[in-house]
C-alpha cells in the first residue's frame, strides 16, 4: 500500500508539471507563459493533501478503505536533490492505522542515492539508482508541457482570484482517457517509471498496464495560476473512472498469472472518492533538507552487516541436532536458508535475500499454553501502539503443532509454532516480508523422535 501511495503523489505532483499583463489572456498566451516561467525554475516547495475511498467487494462481501496523505515536498535542480515528509492515514474496517515516512534524495556523481525512514519499522534504509543522467532522459523525452495539453480541455475563467494576496489566473484542465493513455504509455514504452524496481512481476504489471482500457478515467484539475511570474501557486483535482480500471487491470494480472479469476468468485473495486490539492507552492527560499547524520550511520551499519554475511559466504541447508535434556529434535534446512546462529539447543537461519527468518528452538516449558501465548499478544500489543498491526489469528492446530500468526500492515507477519516434548516446549519463530514463503517445507524439515 505504502508503494502505492507513493506512485500516486508522484502523479498527483506531475499533474502540476504536465498540465502581469496588460492585454487580456488567453489559454495559448498564458500556457507558454506558464511553459517558460516552469523552465527557469530551480527550487520548489508545496505541500500535498490527497483523499481515496475504496471498496472492494469479493462474492458479496465488501471491504471499504479510506486513505488520507499529508506530504511536503521540496525539490532543487541545483543540487539535484528532493525531499518527502509524508504521512498516511488508513482506515480499514473501522481500525486506523498511522505510517509515517521521509526520504531524501541526493545525486551523487551519476548515482542517485535515497535514505529512507518508515515508521513501521522504525528503520532507516539506503538505496541507490546509478546512471540516473538515463532516467531523467527518459522522463524529459516524454514530459508534456502545459503548452502541449489539448486547447479544447482547457477553460480559462474570465476573472481572476486571490490565493492568499496574489492574484491568480484560474486554469481549469478535463483530461480524458485517451490522453491519460498516451501519456501513462510513453512513459510506460520508456521505462520512466522505474518499473523494475518492483521485481519478477515488473514485465507482467507493465504489459497489463499496458492493455488496461483507460477511457472511462477523467482528470479533473484546477489551476491557480501566479499574475506574475506565471507559475501556479495551488492546483485541485479530482480523479474518476479510476475503480474501471484497476478492475481491468486486476483481471488483466489474473489471466496473466494464473488463468483467470477461480470458479464463481466474483471481485470488483470502486473508487468513489479520489481528490488531491497541491498548495503553499514556491520557489522562492527553498532549502531542501538533507540526510540526517542518523539515517546514514543506519545505512553504514547495514552495509557493514551486509558485507559481514556476504564475507562469511554461509553454507545452505545443512542437518542440526538441537537438545535440552532428553529432550531431541533434527532440523533439516532447506538449501535456500543460511545458518546465522547456532547452539545446543537452537539453530536460526534465514533466506539470501532477508525476506525470511527463522528460529528453531528447546525452550523451557511454560506453566500452560495460556501463558505462552500471553507472552506472544504483548507483540500483539506492541504493534498496536505502533501502528503497524493488521490482524492475529486465535492458536490452532497445524502440521501436528499449535500455531498462532501475527500480521502486520507493511506486507509481513511472525508465525509461531510449538509442541509441547517431554522436559521442554519446542518452538519455531519464522518472520517474513510477503507471501512467498513455504510454510510446511520448514515445518518438515522437523523430526522429531
Amino acid at each position: 500500500m505504502k508503494k502505492i501511495v507513493a506512485l500516486v503523489l508522484c502523479f498527483v505532483m506531475a499533474a502540476g508539471l504536465m498540465t502581469g499583463c496588460q492585454k487580456p489572456m488567453d489559454v495559448e498566451t498564458l500556457t507558454q507563459k506558464m511553459d517558460e516561467a516552469t523552465k527557469a525554475i530551480n527550487a520548489q516547495s508545496m505541500d500535498v493533501e490527497m483523499d481515496l475511498e475504496m471498496e472492494l467487494s469479493a462474492s458479496g462481501v465488501t471491504l471499504s478503505v479510506k486513505l488520507g496523505a499529508d506530504a511536503t515536498s521540496k525539490s532543487s535542480k541545483e543540487p539535484n536533490q528532493s525531499y518527502m515528509d509524508l504521512k498516511m492515514v488508513m482506515e480499514l474496517m473501522g481500525e486506523k492505522q498511522e505510517v509515517s515516512i521521509e526520504t531524501y534524495n541526493a545525486l551523487e556523481g551519476d548515482t542517485m542515492v535515497t535514505y529512507g525512514y518508515d515508521s513501521t519499522t522504525d528503520m532507516w534504509t539506503k538505496s541507490e539508482q546509478p546512471d540516473y543522467a538515463a532516467t531523467v532522459e527518459k522522463l524529459q523525452n516524454v514530459s508534456v508541457s502545459f503548452s502541449e495539453l489539448p486547447k479544447e480541455k482547457l477553460i480559462l475563467a474570465e476573472e481572476k482570484e486571490l490565493v492568499g494576496e496574489r492574484e491568480c489566473y484560474v486554469l481549469t484542465a478535463d483530461l480524458d482517457g485517451t490522453h491519460l493513455s498516451e501519456v501513462m504509455g510513453s512513459l510506460l514504452d520508456a521505462d520512466a517509471l522505474n518499473m523494475e524496481s518492483l521485481g519478477t512481476d515488473a514485465d507482467t504489471l507493465v504489459e497489463a498496464m499496458k492493455n488496461a482500457d483507460w477511457s472511462a478515467v477523467n482528470l479533473h484539475t484546477v489551476y491557480y495560476v501566479d499574475a506574475q511570474p506565471f507559475l501556479p501557486l495551488e492546483y485541485t483535482g479530482e480523479v474518476t473512472g479510476v475503480g474501471e480500471v484497476m478492475n481491468g487491470l486486476f483481471a488483466s494480472l489474473m489471466e496473466m498469472l494464473g488463468g483467470g479469476m477461480p470458479e464463481g468468485v466474483e471481485f470488483e473495486i470502486e473508487v468513489p472518492v479520489f481528490t488531491f490539492t497541491c498548495s503553499n507552492i514556491t520557489c522562492e527560499g527553498v532549502e531542501v533538507p538533507t540526510a540526517p547524520q542518523e539515517a546514514i550511520d543506519n545505512a553504514v551499519a547495514q552495509e557493514e552487516l551486509d558485507a559481514l554475511m556476504q564475507e562469511q559466504q554461509l553454507p545452505g541447508g545443512g542437518t542440526y541436532e538441537l537438545t535440552a535434556g532428553a529432550d531431541t529434535v533434527t532440523v533439516v534446512l532447506p538449501e535456500t536458508y543460511s545458518v546465522y546462529e547456532e547452539a545446543s539447543d537452537c539453530v536460526g537461519a534465514m533466506t539470501a535475500d532477508y525476506t525470511a527468518d527463522v528460529t528453531y528452538a528447546l525452550i523451557t516449558k511454560l506453566a500452560s499454553e495460556e501463558e505462552l501465548v500471553s507472552e506472544l499478544m504483548e507483540e500483539v500489543e506492541w504493534a498496536k501502539e505502533d501502528g503497524w498491526y493488521l490482524s492475529h489469528t486465535e492458536p490452532a492446530d497445524y502440521q501436528g503443532f499449535r500455531c498462532m500468526t501475527i500480521n502486520f500492515n507493511d506486507d509481513t507477519a511472525t508465525y509461531y509454532y510449538w509442541k509441547e516434548l517431554n522436559e521442554s516446549l519446542f518452538f519455531i519463530n519464522l518472520y517474513t516480508e510477503g507471501n512467498d514463503v513455504d510454510v510446511d517445507e520448514l515445518l518438515n524439515a522437523v523430526q522429531i523422535p
